[in-house]
């Protein structure tokens, strides 16, 4: 989708329905597991939907040379980040479940912001020049 119209479209699209999976978890979190999971479900088909343009998105800024050294610190950075955010999410919710609803709405307002950022991205690439 992101080759063919450009990458601003399946960015807005994955990021708008993980956006709205979170906001749902966030909602029905009380006592509503089988909701959760769904809404969890929903989001990772929205993320899945959203990064291979994003990554794509990245890499085409890079020069051809770099492209394997940039994935390369796109991947230690996604890890970087995920390690310290999963330990902190870890002391944030309790075993009970408290401080979840909070945790998702930190990352609903993290997700409108992606959401904003992806409405700046360019739109489908211009037609080729012909000679």
């Amino acid at each position: 989708m992101g080759d063919r119209g450009g990458r601003r479209l399946p960015i807005a699209l994955g990021v708008a329905i993980s956006t709205t999976a979170l906001a749902v978890g966030a909602l029905v979190i009380d006592g509503r597991v089988a909701f959760l999971i769904v809404a969890l479900l929903v989001y990772g088909i929205g993320t899945g939907v959203a990064l291979p343009s994003m990554r794509a998105a990245a890499l085409d800024l890079v020069p051809d040379q770099a492209v394997g050294r940039a994935a390369g610190v796109m991947s230690m950075s996604r890890y970087a980040g995920s390690i310290p955010a999963t330990v902190l999410i870890a002391l944030a919710v309790s075993d009970s479940g408290a401080n979840a609803a909070a945790v998702l709405w930190i990352a609903v307002t993290v997700s409108v912001v992606s959401l904003l950022c992806a409405s700046l991205l360019p739109g489908r690439d211009p037609a080729p020049a012909t000679a």
